[in-house]
């Protein structure tokens, strides 16, 4: 911190040692030259590196989930309620089967949309007893 004296005038150099005294507090240079607190700049990156890392897990599993638009999407989701412990989003897969559940319409699932599926309307006579297959082509629609 010797450094310091050659910056500072005597009184504040006192006054910055008096406020350091007895932390365990290194200065680094900030790239712009200008000097800040080690240990700041450990805790502010690492803030940092959690939220990058819960964005890139957050967009992975909504690339995953089938979503029609991501953005859409989003502003369903609740970020507070979920966590990244692990490399594992918590909380995520509840949220996005509620979503499922009355929103549907988001995703390119035809069975999150109405619980069924329609196979492109086509009718699978395969599975129909005989009775139901003369039923249905044999029925007289009305017009």
């Amino acid at each position: 911190m010797d450094f310091l004296k050659e910056f500072l005038s005597s009184d504040l150099f006192d006054a910055v040692a008096k406020e350091l005294e007895g932390k365990n507090v290194s200065l680094i240079n900030n790239f712009g030259g200008e000097y800040a607190l080690k240990s700041e700049l450990l805790a502010e990156n690492e803030q940092k590196i959690s939220k990058i890392m819960f964005d890139n897990a957050l967009k992975s599993e909504l690339e995953k989930c089938g979503a029609k638009s991501i953005k859409a999407l989003e502003g369903f989701l609740e970020p507070d309620k979920m966590s990244l412990e692990g490399g594992v989003l918590k909380g995520f897969e509840e949220q996005i089967t509620k979503i499922k559940k009355e929103n549907g319409f988001l995703f390119n699932d035809a069975l999150a949309i109405t619980g069924h599926s329609h196979k492109s309307g086509m009718t699978d006579f395969n599975s129909m007893s005989d009775d139901e297959y003369y039923q249905s082509v044999f029925r007289k629609d009305e017009f």
